[in-house]
């Protein structure tokens, strides 16, 4: 694996389209998904679709899906979606009403308050849009306070006696001894998805949108794109080289069995092809089926984060390396640390006296 390392030349390949470049190959999917989506629906949704031309395919996807939602909520309050002028008779009475439908879920429980705000925002997006383009006068949703947020959000994540769980179910598998065969033969590609998330922090996609030209393995790093369409080199550690190295061996006589050789993605499926968010999160979801936390691609970038700041208590230190473009959204880290420190000293007293 030394002569492994990305270069001039990898930029030549991307550049042929011989090899698509992991973000692109998902934004390309993305984009067909709310094309799938889209079909159907009123015009206005493909015009909102054209409106958010500068947000990444996942903000597209969820905003798409989510102002579908209102749009039907509309549709069944006797508006007709499908002209354009309908759209200036919505008040501010509507989007309440349509606020307090969504508190709680089909099966009773409330949902989150920043699920709420996101609908919201969502909602003053497509009114923008309308405003901007003469349909309605003036946004009502402006006028409407989004849900308070509590800053003191639960961090979830894995402690090492959890760790070590996850490792040895990964090592014997689980389920029936069918699903223990298969898992056998993937073995080294899921446990380097799980060292590299929880040795790095990555965030799902960018994990996932890794090829193998990306990696230098003379550097120890990984070249990422992240969130903004920004680009970093990612340190990664003996360890996590190690278990890379030994799932490119495992993929490469994968690849050889089924006579492909042009597949630059990663991590790979069953099918040889890149290996998607969703199937990342069904694994993580199968080898913590004892876990008693629901833990998902996030919680291993949480789990991530919180040892970053015991190891090193700073928390710009943590907030470069999580790609936090606010140091607000780490504090949260540091807050679970001052916990520990009260629990610690609580401890002591105890023994003192």
């Amino acid at each position: 694996m030394d002569g492994i390392r990305f270069s001039t030349e990898t930029k030549d390949v991307n550049e042929r389209g011989d090899i698509m470049d992991g973000r692109l190959e998902n934004q390309k999917k993305g984009e067909a998904k709310i094309k799938h989506m889209m079909q159907g629906q009123p015009a206005v949704i493909k015009d909102y679709y054209v409106y958010l031309h500068d947000k990444t395919y996942k903000t597209k996807i969820m905003y798409i899906n989510r102002i579908i939602a209102f749009i039907g909520y509309l549709s069944v309050c006797g508006f007709d979606v499908n002209k354009m002028e309908s759209f200036a008779n919505v008040k501010l009475s509507n989007i309440n009403d349509y606020m307090e439908k969504i508190r709680y879920k089909e099966d009773g429980n409330e949902y989150s308050e920043s699920y709420r705000a996101l609908q919201l925002n969502v909602i003053k997006s497509f009114f923008d849009f309308l405003e901007a383009d003469g349909y309605v006068i003036k946004n009502p949703a402006q006028k409407i306070k989004a849900p308070r947020v509590s800053n003191q959000t639960t961090v979830t994540y894995l402690t090492k006696q959890e760790i070590d769980t996850i490792k040895k179910n990964m090592i014997n598998g689980v389920g029936s001894p069918r699903e223990r065969s298969a898992q056998r033969k993937w073995f080294e590609r899921d446990y380097a998805i799980m060292i590299l998330a929880l040795c790095t922090g990555l965030r799902i996609a960018a994990l996932t949108e890794i090829n193998v030209s990306d990696i230098d393995f003379h550097a120890k790093i990984i070249r990422v794109t992240e969130k903004e369409n920004i680009t970093k080199d990612v340190y990664i550690s003996d360890e996590v080289v190690e278990a890379l190295c030994g799932w490119l061996e495992k993929r490469k006589q994968m690849l050889a069995e089924k006579g492909c050789d042009g597949e630059d993605a990663l991590f790979i499926s069953f099918r040889m092809k890149r290996l998607d968010a969703s199937s990342v999160n069904d694994m993580i979801k199968k080898y913590t089926y004892n876990i008693d936390k629901k833990i998902t691609a996030h919680k291993l970038r949480s789990t991530f984060a919180t040892n970053i700041y015991e190891a090193t208590g700073d928390i710009y230190v943590t907030s470069k390396l999580l790609g936090h473009a606010n140091i607000e959204t780490t504090k949260r880290y540091a807050a679970l640390n001052k916990e520990k420190e009260r629990n610690a000293m609580d401890k002591i007293s105890k023994n003192i006296f």
